[in-house]
């Protein structure tokens, strides 16, 4: 996921997009945990995408951390 795409969400569908990455990233955590998956590498994708759609979240509510 880019940053550009996120430009074009609305608020709304950010917020979805952020609870369908956690929820993701629960269920490889889960297949980690019953040593069912080996794709270690994409905990990193995830949490970089959390972090983009999060920043993205604060500037168009207009929040200063």
């Amino acid at each position: 996921m880019k940053f550009s795409d996120l430009k074009d969400k609305t608020l709304e569908e950010l917020r979805e997009e952020l609870q369908q990455l956690f929820t993701d990233k629960l269920k490889l955590e889960i297949q980690g945990r019953d040593r069912q998956s080996t794709q270690y590498h994409r905990f990193k994708n995830y949490r970089r995408d959390i972090a983009r759609v999060k920043t993205m979240i604060r500037q168009k509510t207009g929040v200063q951390a």
